[in-house]
């Protein structure tokens, strides 16, 4: 019997499955890749309201949000109008700590 097939179904065999096991690992590789690409997506563009969920706002969404509450602690931390806390705190420092001039 002539065994000279073997060596080389084998070699095509291993070759085969070589690549197989390559187009599985980049697959793999790829498919992780989108869905970490999608979850930040769904993050940077938020979501709807569906049934039973409420909506969740996109990254722009809260930076806006963020930027209203930051406007509104920044007013009330600098002496401005009269009426934010820190000019409530100068008035009632200057009613109750003696002045210098005063000692």
């Amino acid at each position: 019997m002539d065994y000279g097939w073997v060596l080389p179904a084998a070699g095509a065999v291993v070759v085969i499955g070589g690549a197989i096991a390559v187009i599985v690992k980049v697959g793999a590789w790829v498919f992780r890749t989108l869905r970490l690409i999608n979850g930040f997506l769904e993050d940077w563009n938020g979501e709807v309201a569906r049934h039973g969920r409420a909506a969740v706002p996109g990254v722009m969404e809260r930076l806006v949000d963020l930027e209203t509450h930051t406007k509104a602690i920044v007013h009330e931390v600098q002496p401005n109008s009269g009426l934010s806390l820190r000019d409530s705190v100068n008035r009632i420092e200057e009613h109750t700590v003696p002045s210098k001039e005063t000692q």
